[in-house]
């Protein structure tokens, strides 16, 4: 339980103090600068209807009960806290594009965009789920013995936050790619954590808040680790991989794309040492109808002890050699979340996960992927979406506000995904 020990509220620019005996304060608060510490936030995802956001303090999160203040410099939102976690939980109201600046003690942060009321966006237009994959094609460099050219397949999941009107993020983090090479052998390849893969929508609809696609584009930025399992060796790209769509709809990547320009890929552990380099890669979405991907059990005990058990289908008559793997909120796992298993034409197999799930005041999801390493394309999914709370009662409001302030600075906008996800999913195919 949140016991409320003092709260500060400031009008004209409002700040927000909140303080419990729940947690102990991480860092001193000084009325000094702290040498070399920068606060630095993070607008990620959207969950529940909130936009949620990530301070952190020498790479440390913080929250309320350290100390933390908001100021909110242009639009109007309320604030909670997650209270299993420290996000900020911002539910802007209107249209105004919403701008927050952390401060903890005598350290503020930048000012950052946090968005607009995110239940303007149409359910079918605020998450986009792919199942499937894309075509690579790599040259060696240096100690790289071999070229590639392979079918990439994946599950990708990105929620959509609304910066303004005629402006919206994906931002991309829980995602799996698998591919095969007979030379180079199997490769993972995930987003990379230090940087934002995200897609920047830009409407120029006479209507956006009625009609956002009737004329839109779409620039993508990815930065991926590829991990190339038989030898051990992980790979990233310092420089985005760039895809650019001067008319698109939704689903994005409905139309064929090429990335803008080669791009190099180094050693994790030797990152001034050039491995490859990926001359094209081609990527667009299409119905997928291989693999049918079914969740048949469900279980979470009052200690968050998560039993599930997946069914998988092969709809096809040839023979899946298959990768599956599971991405999302799934906590501890205490079995494993990645596997391979071969499925006979028409056949069907099944994946059994348990793990110690992480509380949360908002939804979570959980998604099982599937996709053949080679052979003909194959792909499926299912999603899961739940809540687990520790079956402690929900609070009532740990501070909620509503602000109004115009900004007179630059701006910056800093954000990376922790996918939560908490409407109905489609599932689409990427190529």
């Amino acid at each position: 339980m949140n016991i409320f020990k003092s709260s500060k509220f400031v009008i004209g620019i409002i700040t927000v103090l909140v303080t419990t005996g729940a947690h102990a304060a991480t860092f001193p608060l000084t009325s000094e600068p702290l040498d070399g510490l920068v606060l630095e936030t993070t607008v990620f995802d959207v969950v529940d209807g909130n936009i949620v956001a990530e301070v952190t303090l020498d790479g440390n999160r913080v929250g309320q009960l350290d100390g933390l203040e908001w100021e909110i410099l242009e639009g109007t939102a309320s604030i909670n806290e997650d209270k299993f976690n420290n996000l900020a939980l911002f539910k802007p109201v209107g249209t105004t594009t919403v701008i927050a600046r952390p401060r903890l003690g005598s350290i503020i942060g930048e000012p950052t965009i946090v968005g607009i009321d995110p239940n303007i966006i149409p359910s079918d237009e605020s998450i986009f789920l792919a199942a499937g994959g894309g075509l690579c094609i790599a040259n060696p460099n240096h100690f790289a013995a071999f070229a590639l050219n392979v079918d990439v397949r994946s599950l990708t999941i990105a929620n959509a936050i609304p910066i303004s009107l005629t402006e919206r993020s994906l931002v991309y983090r829980d995602g799996e790619y698998y591919a095969h090479d007979p030379v180079a052998g199997t490769m993972r390849i995930t987003y990379n954590p230090n940087f934002e893969s995200h897609t920047t929508i830009t409407s120029t609809s006479a209507d956006p808040l009625n009609d956002f696609f009737a004329s839109a584009t779409a620039e993508s930025e990815f930065f991926f680790n590829i991990e190339f399992l038989d030898f051990g060796v992980t790979v990233f790209n310092k420089d985005p991989m760039v895809f650019l769509d001067n008319s698109t709809e939704w689903p994005v990547f409905g139309t064929n794309l090429d990335h803008q320009a080669p791009v190099e890929f180094y050693f994790s552990d030797n990152p001034e040492t050039l491995f490859m380099t990926i001359e094209n890669q081609n990527m667009y979405l299409y119905p997928t109808s291989e693999l049918r991907v079914t969740n048949t059990e469900w279980m979470i005990d009052e200690t968050g002890m998560l039993t599930s058990s997946w069914l998988i289908e092969n709809l096809i008559d040839v023979e899946g050699v298959l990768q599956w793997f599971l991405i999302g909120d799934d906590g501890t796992p205490l079995s494993p979340s990645s596997g391979s298993l071969t499925i006979e034409a028409e056949g069907n197999g099944t994946v059994e996960f348990n793990s110690q799930l992480s509380p949360s005041m908002l939804t979570q999801t959980l998604s099982l992927g599937v996709v053949s390493l080679k052979g003909p394309r194959m792909s499926g999914s299912s999603t899961v979406d739940f809540r687990f709370t520790y079956s402690v009662p929900e609070p009532t409001s740990i501070l909620s506000f509503l602000a109004l302030g115009t900004l007179g600075t630059a701006l910056t906008l800093k954000r990376k995904l922790k996918s939560f996800k908490s409407t109905e999913r489609k599932n689409l195919t990427a190529k």
